[in-house]
């Protein structure tokens, strides 16, 4: 997956918040909170890895779990295989 591609939301349809297709502006990660404190300074960033996309989606720009968005091929593009139903 690259800038400028076109993706489609691929997790449970009922958390789409009307996002279907959209098309993929940057990249970045996200560390949260590690569930076992070490010591006082690790309180933050220390917890797993998440990779995040931007997507521009038809509801607007948001970010989102790159594990919850696939690349839609658009040379084999046919509606049916991309119904999100």
């Amino acid at each position: 997956m690259k800038i400028g591609d076109l993706v489609r939301f691929n997790d449970v349809p009922a958390s789409s918040n009307g996002r279907i297709i959209g098309v993929v502006l940057r990249f970045d990660t996200y560390r949260g909170h590690s569930e076992i404190k070490l010591d006082s300074n690790d309180a933050f960033g220390s917890g797993p890895v998440t990779p995040l996309v931007e997507v521009l989606w038809e509801t607007g720009p948001g970010w989102i779990a790159r594990n919850r968005v696939e690349k839609i091929d658009v040379l084999n593009f046919t509606k049916e295989a991309y119904n999100n139903d």
